[in-house]
């Protein structure tokens, strides 16, 4: 599951499809997070993940001049996440973010390959009213997708036991041809037999289909 997503992201950064990029990562921290934290809600789960899983990559050093600059943390990225795949706005509505230290004015996502700029904050404070302040986040897209696809693809090596909900898609040619996973080949109408039993079971009942003398293609509306 994760592997084969973070494959398919990987290939769209390499062919410069960064939104289509974006929109997958930002799905695996959710994948995680259910594996992870499967009893939390989605937002509890999904902040929780990044921030126990990739707060020193995205954290300023303390002792450094920026310790106080806003930083990516999982309910920025959780923000954009929602920002960005409900509203189709790569952006982070600041407002929303709790953490009143880690608010900012800007969000500026870089569409590049990581070589220019990685990961940026900008704090700048008025030398007449030190209540005046502006903050900034600015990250590029690529170092921002590969960053959580690598932490992703790692805790899922770790974890993958916890990974127990189901992945159920398959390509063209296994369906045609008659999946070992998933046992589905249309000339053999056992396999619609076994789905109707399961279904029955599923639902308590003690009745059992044995077989069916309806040809399976009869059965499948194509389009």
């Amino acid at each position: 599951m994760i592997p084969v997503y973070v494959n398919e992201i990987k290939y769209a950064l390499k062919n410069k499809c960064y939104f289509s990029a974006l929109a997958l990562t930002l799905t695996l921290p959710d994948l995680c997070g259910m594996a992870e934290f499967p009893k939390d809600d989605v937002g509890k789960r999904y902040i929780s993940w990044i921030d126990n899983h990739l707060k020193d990559k995205f954290s300023h050093k303390k002792g450094t001049i920026v310790e106080n600059n806003p930083s990516l943390t999982g309910e920025v990225i959780y923000n954009l996440r929602n920002t960005f795949l409900h509203q189709g706005s790569p952006n982070v509505q600041s407002e929303k973010i709790k953490d009143e230290n880690n608010q900012f004015d800007k969000f500026v996502l870089v569409l590049g390959d990581g070589s220019v700029i990685s990961n940026a904050t900008i704090r700048i404070e008025s030398p007449k009213d030190k209540d005046l302040e502006f903050k900034a986040i600015v990250i590029d897209v690529t170092f921002l997708c590969e960053s959580i696809c690598d932490c992703a693809l790692k805790y899922y090596k770790k974890n993958e036991d916890k990974f127990i909900f189901k992945f159920n898609a398959i390509t063209q040619e296994e369906y045609l041809k008659g999946s070992e996973r998933e046992h589905i080949d249309l000339n053999d109408p056992q396999w619609l037999v076994d789905l109707i039993n399961q279904k029955l079971k599923s639902i308590g009942s003690t009745k059992r289909v044995e077989t069916t003398d309806c040809p399976v293609e009869t059965r499948i509306e194509r389009y």
